[in-house]
């Protein structure tokens, strides 16, 4: 890898063999790649990946730099083969591009350094080039698979996998009989196969690829033709001077004195460069104390009690609790329980209480026992349930009928009712099938509870449903929903280039509330499930890490949706079937053993802001409950990489989990609160972290044993708590300034609460 100045104002349609990241320090550009314009701006970058053809060209003063990164060097260290990099910063402002924008700043920091040879320096330099090249594996690489089913037939993916396996072995000698091998396919079958996508010979294309790297090299070095040759997979001068020859119908010698007669003039090269050397270094004098602010992290937040926001109180009132089956259970029940106590949820998500399985027909007559032991249960302990209708029922009526004679028609009207989104109803994508079941659930529950409310839903991670589809129909139709339920797991849902960002979430629910509206569907947006994965075997929903995305999604959800139902309260509710793993990566709040996880911790530090919002930023929130009661809760919320196909299974180990967060830098932020009263303060802050609290991290430093007895589990349950330290504030002048520090993945709950002259006295004897 090595990097230059820009020193031409115009470069004309080109490709690089190699592939090139081009970061503009001032000014502005326009690229073109395949046809598409980027403009980049001040610290704007772009990678061009090897051999798309682009176009570079100056629109203002700009002084920009050039990286160019080695395939073949990068296929040493790394297999790149199914994979390609979309590293824009044009395309919008991610949370690690801070940190990969302050690696090319480094590099920049030390040009002259470079320039001079210093050895020092360049090992310095080689240490931020992997560092650089490991962020673009993290978080600008994309499995060309993972789009498999939505963007690429086989045949796509299987002729990357060819091109990617010359590319990666052109400087040695290759045979069709190698890639077949490789491929595990015939050899006949793959010379067809290459000749009809590529219109060429295996060899052919082969030789093509060596000639356009050669091509580079003999156009930007002074090497020798048969050094060139050599190094590029050519056994002999000869046999690359002819292969030049066909293709470029001159001589390689001849091409190179051709091409250096139109280049830049030597003195006008030299005095351009002059010129963007004499800026850099003025752009690095101007940069350095902010360099040096960046590097500190530094969060600064300055409110005033005068101006305050409502905040919702019922955006967070629900939780999922999977089968209704599940309620039967006694330590389910003490979970459910937790839940409402803890995290004050009011209604309970249910999926197949009105199944076969909880309303068995049976000698001509539907049992209930089972549905009213479930629902017993909840409205005994003040909640209520929001229940999902799966399947088509011949006795729903009958069912409806007698939850209103037990329970009442007041209180039945209290209850959500959601009809389930089935891909299956939705043939060859047409909506139909599941409108006609919407249909009847809405029209029998309406006949016998006029003022329930009966939802529709979109599972975002069916790939075969279009919602704009879904919702263009439903609009016209004479049944409407009272509500719509939609199921996102991020790093699941389909046909969405952002899908896996950290604020995917909110963006995906604005989104598909702006186009219910546009077609007259003015109707309250549930998020029915949500979370990173679906799956119950992502050691990620274990980690600190959860705890920092709850609350950090909970921040960004709190003004934009009724209500919000995470998926799942507790992992005795999930569909794992076998050995029951001290923790298996199940999506729950509490584990099996009753040990609540940094993501309940998260959930319950969102429950404690009441009252008033006086501000928030990108990693704080402050509320004020009363004149002389303030929360402030934060995180130090970090995204992984790319690699959510390991994250999100059994590949990965625990103790490696650490090395998918490139990006490990603390937090500290100064908060200032104007119109304050004066007075002592007592300020209690509870954090969980890596360090502490954090079930994952603890079971760790035990050796990840799954032999726990009950003196183990009990001493998990005592440490696996938020950590609690408390200090005394005194505000004068009506302000009140407090400075934040959270490590990667911590969160914090921050209490602050006024005292009297007597209770400071008691405080500070205490």
């Amino acid at each position: 890898m090595d990097f230059e100045m820009v020193t031409q104002r115009a470069v004309p349609d080109h490709f690089d063999t190699n592939m090139v990241l081009y970061y503009v320090l001032e000014g502005e550009v326009q690229i073109t790649v395949s046809g598409m314009a980027r403009i980049l701006r001040s610290r704007d970058f772009l990678l061009v990946n090897a051999c798309q053809h682009h176009v570079y060209e100056e629109i203002f003063d700009a002084l920009s730099v050039r990286f160019e990164i080695s395939i073949p060097e990068l296929f040493r260290y790394y297999d790149m083969q199914g994979m390609e990099f979309c590293c824009d910063s044009t395309q919008g402002e991610k949370g690690y591009c801070r940190s990969f924008r302050r690696l090319l700043e480094s590099c920049v920091e030390i040009y002259y350094e470079k320039t001079a040879g210093d050895g020092a320096s360049l090992i310095r330099l080689n240490g931020i080039y992997y560092q650089i090249l490991e962020s673009l594996i993290t978080y600008f690489a994309r499995h060309i698979m993972d789009r498999q089913t939505r963007e690429q037939s086989l045949g796509e993916v299987r002729m990357n996998e060819v091109v990617s396996y010359i590319h990666a072995n052109y400087k040695r000698r290759i045979t069709l009989l190698d890639l077949s091998r490789k491929m595990q396919l015939s050899t006949a079958y793959v010379s067809r196969y290459i000749k009809k996508q590529l219109g060429k010979t295996f060899r052919d294309y082969t030789v093509e690829v060596r000639l356009n790297y050669a091509l580079a090299e003999l156009k930007n070095t002074q090497k020798t033709m048969g050094r060139i040759a050599l190094e590029n997979g050519f056994p002999n001068q000869s046999s690359f001077q002819r292969a030049f020859q066909r293709y470029y119908h001159k001589t390689p010698n001849r091409y190179r004195e051709e091409y250096l007669s139109r280049a830049m003039p030597i003195g006008e090269e030299e005095a351009r460069l002059v010129e963007l050397e004499y800026r850099l270094l003025h752009y690095l004098e101007e940069r350095r104390e902010q360099f040096q602010e960046e590097e500190e992290n530094l969060e600064n937040l300055d409110i005033d009690t005068l101006y305050g926001r409502d905040l919702p109180k019922d955006w967070c009132k629900m939780i999922n609790i999977g089968t209704a089956e599940t309620l039967l259970s006694e330590e389910v029940q003490k979970h459910v329980l937790l839940l409402q106590e803890r995290l004050h949820i009011q209604y309970i998500r249910l999926l197949g209480l009105m199944e076969e399985g909880m309303c068995p027909y049976k000698e001509g007559a539907l049992e209930f026992e089972k549905a009213d032991q479930a629902l017993d249960f909840l409205l005994k302990c003040g909640l209520r349930p929001y229940v999902v209708v799966r399947k088509k029922n011949a006795y729903l009526e009958r069912i409806l009928a007698h939850f209103v004679k037990r329970y009442g028609q007041e209180e039945v009207s209290q209850w959500y009712f959601e009809q389930w989104c089935d891909p299956s109803m939705f043939r060859q994508g047409a909506p139909e099938g599941y409108f006609r079941a919407f249909e009847t659930v809405a029209w029998t529950i309406k006949k016998m509870a006029p003022r329930v409310k009966v939802g529709g839903a979109y599972d975002g991670r069916a790939a075969d449903i279009d919602y704009c589809r879904m919702i263009s129909e439903w609009s016209v139709r004479e049944c409407q929903p009272d509500f719509i339920s939609l199921y996102c797991c991020s790093i699941q849902t389909q046909g969405k280039d952002n899908a896996g960002e950290a604020g995917f979430l909110t963006s995906f629910l604005v989104e598909c509330r702006q186009f219910t509206q546009e077609w007259g569907m003015n109707v309250p947006m549930h998020i029915g499930e949500w979370s990173l994965t679906g799956s119950s075997l992502s050691i990620l929903n274990d980690s600190s890490f959860q705890g920092a995305y709850m609350v950090k999604n909970m921040m960004d959800l709190c003004f934009e949706t009724e209500m919000a139902g995470y998926w799942l309260g507790t992992d005795l509710a999930s569909d794992r079937k076998g050995k029951r793993e001290m923790l298996s990566g199940s999506s729950g709040l509490i584990s099996d053993h009753g040990i609540c996880k940094p993501s309940f911790y998260g959930m319950e530090f969102m429950g404690c802001m009441k009252g008033q919002l006086l501000g928030r930023s990108e990693h704080v929130m402050v509320a004020m409950e009363n004149c002389d009661e303030y929360t402030i809760v934060c995180h130090n919320y970090k995204h992984p990489g790319f690699h959510w196909d390991v994250l999100e299974g059994e590949g990965l180990n625990i103790k490696r989990l650490p090395l998918f967060f490139s990006n490990e830098d603390g937090v500290r932020g100064n908060i200032t609160i104007h119109h304050v009263r004066n007075g002592r303060y007592k300020v209690r802050t509870k954090s969980i972290s890596r360090s502490n609290g954090s079930v994952q991290d603890e079971w760790m430093k035990m050796g990840l044993s799954d032999e726990l007895d009950e003196q183990d589990i009990r001493y998990l349950h005592q440490i696996c708590t938020p950590k609690v330290s408390i200090r005394e504030h005194r505000v004068e002048h009506q302000t009140l300034e407090l400075t934040l520090s959270l490590k990667a993945h911590e969160i914090q709950c921050i209490q602050i609460s006024r005292r009297d002259e007597r209770e400071g006295q008691q405080f500070d004897r205490r």
